[in-house]
């Protein structure tokens, strides 16, 4: 309710400031505004449910549709950050207790390489949750030319991607694109992830970068099962999972940190396994190469 009660009074301040009639919203038991100074009464269904619009004025019928969207989008994107918020704070929980059980174990053994690496994994895994958590906005996009940082990836998970059977294969192409580099190694990682724990030993995961005048697309393949049909029309919403232990995070994560850049991250089926295509708007003859 009180999540609902917040987007409601956004929609009224963005309303307000763009000039529009707007001065009451209910959706189901959340109400903002008034609704005793409105003669406009509008019923648009959302699905959340039906959504009933005040306004001062007569407006165009695609005005309710507009507003219904901007309702939608914003509840999904603050329950989203609320899921990341919760399992960023359960897994950093985790993390304290493996770094007290590692300063014991270095202490007893304070020459154990493998020890010192465990520590400065957790480091990393630590700041990345954070960067996580700190949402999308906080680091601006930059051109760039993915083909360094996948290749890095690529080559940080190759081996323990053979030890498990499965082959990593990137196919490379040059070009740039407006995105910050974090965030795109995180979507990466999301999508190897995701790959690497549908496929059964052996298989392969194959990466393509083509790049052409006004796009550049990254093409993550699997020899994975792919994604079951009746899940398809849901794969993108906060919570979809198919991990008995999972958040449902990656993927609507994913989707709108590319969005963020006016980009694209869709799903095709491949033959066999899954198909995600992130396609970003290429910076190609806009900005001089480093």
């Amino acid at each position: 309710m009180e999540l609902i009660q917040k987007v409601l009074g956004e929609i009224l301040t963005w309303a307000e400031t763009v000039g529009i009639g707007l001065i009451g919203l209910s959706l189901g038991e959340a109400v903002r505004g008034d609704f005793t100074g409105g003669q406009f009464t509008v019923e648009q269904k959302t699905r959340g449910g039906v959504l009933i619009l005040c306004f001062d004025q007569p407006v165009p019928p695609s005005m309710p549709l507009l507003v219904a969207r901007l309702v939608e989008e914003r509840v999904d994107h603050e329950s989203l950050m609320f899921l990341m918020s919760t399992a960023v704070h359960d897994a950093k929980s985790s993390l304290a207790v493996a770094a007290g059980y590692l300063e014991l174990m270095q202490w007893q053994n304070p020459q154990d390489e493998y020890v010192q690496r465990a520590q400065t994994q957790l480091v990393r895994l630590s700041e990345r949750l954070e960067e996580v958590l700190g949402g999308i906005a906080s680091y601006p996009p930059m051109p760039l030319d993915p083909k360094n940082l996948i290749q890095q990836i690529v080559d940080e998970l190759s081996p323990y991607y053979k030890s498990q059977g499965i082959d990593l294969t990137f196919y490379a192409s040059h070009g740039r694109v407006l995105a910050d580099r974090r965030r795109l190694g995180q979507v990466v990682h999301n999508l190897l992830n995701n790959a690497a724990q549908a496929i059964t030993a052996p298989g392969y995961i194959i990466i393509e970068m083509r790049p052409d005048t006004d796009w550049i697309e990254i093409r993550i393949r699997d020899s994975g099962p792919g994604v079951d049909r009746d899940l398809l029309s849901r794969l993108f919403t906060p919570s979809m999972t198919t991990k008995a232990t999972g958040h449902g995070l990656g993927l609507a994560f994913s989707r709108r940190i590319v969005e963020s850049w006016g980009g694209t991250l869709r799903y095709e089926e491949g033959n066999p396994g899954a198909v995600f295509v992130m396609r970003l708007p290429s910076m190609n003859g806009r900005y001089e190469p480093q």
